[in-house]
């Protein structure tokens, strides 16, 4: 029987001489460097508002107060997100101390745990060489590479999004032993309620409607028959519900704000004030897995020479991972609520898809049309713009009229030598791309995805410390003494109380906010969240107050708040105090 396009481009699983990579001494220098990449950033750049400030804080309140029912964001009931992700920081933060590695330990834990996972699921599929093609290039691309470095709730779902779905491909196996299919149904009730505990319901509805479809487009429907839903159920209850129980027992406020509010009306209405048009996660996948995007031209010759009825019985893998990148991909995408990091659960079948692509023995010889040239092409043609356009950012070289990285216009040697490394990548594959046979091209597009990762993450460690609270923190740490108020005015500056290990005032408070400072009393809220008219008696008063301005000083004065003296200036905040403070 002659092979199906998608076993030429895979090949056999278990080929001849398909040794582990790791045992050849270049490798292991790449590994090296690889590691070195993904640990590095995790201590270099202080935390990004808002969402690392946030979710620092979150944790270190739990830990000061002892209390991990009910989530607090400077002292005010939060309750957008569920808590697993705070629980793990908080641990991070009690054996780390309250460092930014402490607030990223977890995220790129699962970072790597993800990665990991998708090599499981790819080595029952591929040869182990096209297993760690997918995970590698997941790991390499900038979309996946950013968020595991930037601590946020949704590398937290993705793993566990991923952990269920690939225990229901395990499971649903049945030429496996029956202990391997077991495990595979607790992976997917157990990966679904820890999913629900880190972002909410949307826990299961990724996973149930990635196998929705599956079975739907698969006819396999025989196989809810095998599913062992008493001891799934009692599994995902036993996990999902006793913190929702109970922090609604203690809040009569929860239920209406986290399932009407954050999961409804987020969806369903533009409440959320995210609106992004139709097409935006679309473009965000295909710019956030550049270059290897490119390698998707050849998509097309998975589907020749058969029917859809024949294809999908001998291509239920390839159906599984086009079902798990259109669910997440399509229901978000009807969504009123649009951020970024959304998609994230659809990058690593997306990985697994470019890999099978040029993952095969057949593929270093094959003749590739103009149209997968083209695309591939114009993705490192893109990697060469950027990294170009990085080099130029970080020579300090650019006018005056244009915003500089960092501070100010200034020479950064370690990001130039980046920049170029990745521009000289891109240019590599490109020229590789011009042939109508690219050979070998997984290495290629491998390096490139990888320099251009750390490209983009030098431009971050200059730029990260405008976005973040940590140098006013530094300044503020040797004045404040007891009795005296840090205020934000112009926008609530999430990680200046994880640095301060306090609280802060917050004036005209950011909408983060807005639930819990709905919940305090008049007095709780003129103490903590005043008015610009209360304010401004404040700065009046012989009590000491810093402001940290957000953005432009004029924003103050416009509002009658005169006087007082710069502490700090920069591009995106200024701190400045009513009271020169008696000691430096």
């Amino acid at each position: 029987m002659m092979p199906t396009h998608a076993e030429s481009l895979r090949g056999a699983t278990g080929a001849p001489g398909d040794a582990p990579f790791w045992r050849r001494p270049r490798h292991l220098v790449l590994l090296t460097l690889a590691l070195l990449l993904y640990v590095v950033p995790l201590f270099t750049v202080p935390l990004l508002d808002p969402d690392e400030g946030r979710y620092g804080e979150i944790p270190r309140e739990m830990l000061a107060s002892g209390d991990y029912v009910t989530p607090r964001l400077d002292g005010t009931l939060y309750f957008e997100k569920p808590p697993l992700h705070y629980w793990l920081t908080a641990s991070a933060l009690r054996l780390l101390g309250n460092r930014e590695v402490g607030v990223r330990f977890w995220t790129a834990l699962f970072g790597l745990g993800t990665a990991g996972l998708l090599v499981r699921m790819a080595l029952a599929l591929a040869p182990r060489r096209t297993a760690w093609l997918a995970g590698g290039l997941l790991l390499a691309s900038p979309y996946f590479f950013s968020l595991s470095h930037v601590a946020t709730l949704d590398m937290t779902l993705t793993f566990f999004v991923t952990l269920a779905l690939v225990g229901f491909w395990m499971a649903q196996d049945g030429a496996a032993e029956r202990r391997r299919r077991l495990a595979g149904w607790a992976a997917l009730f157990g990966g679904s309620a820890l999913a629900v505990l880190a972002k909410g319901l949307v826990g299961i509805v990724l996973p149930g409607g990635v196998i929705f479809f599956y079975l739907l487009l698969s006819g396999r429907w025989r196989l809810l028959r095998e599913v062992p839903w008493v001891s799934g159920t009692m599994l995902f209850l036993a996990v999902a519900v006793p913190w929702h129980v109970l922090v609604a027992r203690r809040n009569p406020s929860f239920v209406q704000f986290y399932f009407v509010h954050e999961h409804f009306l987020r969806y369903t209405t533009p409440i959320a004030e995210r609106g992004e048009p139709f097409w935006y996660f679309f473009a965000v996948l295909a710019a956030g897995c550049l270059p290897w995007i490119g390698l998707l031209g050849r998509l097309p010759r998975l589907f020749a020479g058969s029917g859809f009825r024949r294809w999908r019985e001998e291509n239920g893998a390839l159906l599984f991972l086009f079902c798990w990148i259109g669910f997440v991909v399509l229901f978000y995408s009807t969504s009123h609520s649009k951020l970024a990091p959304y998609v994230l659960p659809a990058a690593p079948p997306l990985a697994l898809l470019a890999a099978m692509l040029v993952g095969g023995p057949a593929t270093a010889s094959a003749r590739w049309s103009v149209g997968e040239r083209v695309a591939l092409g114009v993705s490192a043609a893109i990697v060469l713009s950027v990294g170009a356009a990085a080099a130029l950012a970080t020579t300090g070289l650019l006018p005056a009229s244009v915003p500089p990285l960092g501070e100010a216009h200034a020479l950064h040697p370690w990001a130039l030598l980046l920049s170029l490394a990745a521009a000289a990548a891109g240019g590599a594959l490109l020229l590789r791309s011009l042939k109508e046979r690219p050979g070998e091209i997984a290495g290629p597009t491998l390096r490139a995805s990888a320099l251009l990762c750390a490209a983009l993450w030098a431009l971050v460690a200059i730029e990260g410390p405008t976005r973040s609270s940590r140098k006013i923190a530094e300044v503020l740490a040797s004045r404040l003494e007891p009795g005296d108020r840090v205020v934000c005015f112009g926008g609530y500056r999430q990680s200046l109380p994880f640095y301060l290990e306090r609280f802060v005032e917050s004036a005209e408070p950011h909408k983060d906010l807005a639930f819990g400072v709905s919940q305090l009393s008049p007095e709780q809220r003129r103490e903590r969240f005043p008015t610009v008219e209360e304010l401004k008696s404040w700065w009046e008063s012989d009590r000491r107050v810093y402001v940290v301005v957000d953005r432009q000083l004029e924003r103050l004065r416009a509002k009658g708040i005169e006087g007082g003296t710069v502490l700090l200036p920069g591009k995106r905040m200024q701190l400045v105090v009513n009271h020169p403070p008696r000691r430096p």
